[in-house]
């Protein structure tokens, strides 16, 4: 038979064609779930603790502020605090939770006065795990660190 092994080829070739782009519809599908279930935890559980912060900060007249990330609103939310009062400078700080590449777990991160990269806890955790009760304890924790640099300040 003429081409037999040409038509065995083209064969092969649409064959992993056709399994490459069910790859990439799978990975796409997972992509979704992660976003819609990062945006669902932000929402029901990260923002609700950062407000409490923003609002416990904001009746001692510290400023704090939720932001998300400009480039993709789905995949970060930041609490931002500046301890400064009208008359005396204070630590700024942001904690960040970020989903990670794998768009199976997320972090939580750190930053300090200017620093414009965060640090990141070296543990990820699973979607599920980002609880009430972790991302409370994560951002009092957060905070209480940003506190204790002003007690430790030395006094003029």
């Amino acid at each position: 038979m003429a081409f037999e092994q040409l038509r065995k080829a083209l064969l092969q070739l649409k064959q992993n064609r056709l399994k490459e782009e069910a790859a990439e519809t799978q990975r796409q599908n997972a992509v979704i779930a992660a976003t819609t279930q990062f945006a669902l935890i932000k929402s029901e559980v990260i923002a609700p603790l950062f407000n409490k912060a923003v609002a416990l900060l904001s009746e001692d007249g510290l400023f704090a502020e939720i932001t998300e990330q400009e480039n993709d609103t789905t995949r970060s939310i930041s609490l931002k605090v500046d301890l400064s009062t009208d008359t005396e400078s204070g630590p700024q700080g942001s904690l960040i939770c970020r989903l990670d590449e794998d768009m199976q777990t997320c972090r939580f991160g750190k930053a300090v006065i200017h620093s414009t990269e965060p640090v990141f806890d070296e543990k990820p955790y699973h979607l599920q795990e980002v609880t009430e009760k972790l991302t409370y304890r994560i951002t009092e924790q957060f905070l209480i660190d940003l506190i204790t640099g002003v007690k430790n300040k030395p006094q003029r």
